[in-house]
């Protein structure tokens, strides 16, 4: 391709394996001489369309690929009771990240807030147990809302070799914010179910928890509290 304007000439090489689609395999192109502005951009956007070309065969090969790899999947009946559970608890964070939106409470920690607001002051160790997570994960959580000065530590009078855990008053603010807004969200969702539906689904998971912890103690294994 040849432009001429004036005394300017810039002229294009292409190379002619142009529409080869592998991203190692892109032409070259190189100006010959003149300023060539306009001849830059459409060379710019000839090589966005093949770039945006060969994304486009790698994303649909990559889901051809992952098809034919399902259908090879050997199938073991429909999703059972704890993939439904599963489910409910995504659609459980997409509510409160709705509910706190704009809020400055970190939706992850809203569990920590409310168990320490509501229950507090407590040790380590009893969050862990009342929450049913590992030691650790819950002194990591501890740690954020120190680190954001919503939460401090006491002398424990129980116990002078431990310590718990409080909220402060700019954290019982924030937990004063929160929390009527989340309630808000889970009690229109206990409306949309009834009272009948809502108490059953209650009864329902109370009976759920006890055989996935008679399931544990049959085959062993420990509780997530009581892992360090």
């Amino acid at each position: 391709m040849r432009t001429t304007r004036g005394m300017t000439r810039s002229e294009v090489q292409i190379d002619p394996a142009a529409e080869r689609t592998s991203p190692e395999e892109t032409p070259t192109r190189t100006f010959a001489t003149g300023s060539g502005a306009a001849d830059a951009e459409a060379i710019t956007a000839h090589a966005t369309r093949v770039a945006i070309g060969t994304v486009r065969d790698m994303y649909y090969n990559l889901v051809a690929n992952l098809e034919q790899l399902c259908t090879k999947l050997p199938s073991a009946g429909p999703p059972t009771i704890l993939f439904e559970v599963f489910w409910t608890y995504q659609k459980r964070k997409q509510l409160i990240e709705a509910a706190l939106e704009g809020v400055g409470l970190p939706p992850e920690d809203y569990p920590f807030y409310v168990t320490i607001g509501v229950d507090g002051p407590l040790t380590p160790t009893a969050m862990a147990e009342l929450l049913e997570l590992p030691l650790s994960t819950v002194i990591f959580r501890i740690r954020r809302l120190e680190r954001r000065r919503h939460a401090e530590r006491v002398p424990n009078p129980d116990d002078g070799r431990s310590f718990l855990i409080r909220l402060t008053p700019s954290g019982r603010r924030l937990l004063g914010k929160a929390r009527p807004r989340f309630r808000e969200y889970a009690e229109a969702v206990e409306r949309q179910l009834g009272v009948r539906t809502t108490r059953s689904l209650a009864d329902g998971l109370v009976e759920l928890r006890e055989a996935i912890d008679a399931e544990l103690a049959a085959q062993g294994a420990a509780p997530a509290a009581a892992r360090r």
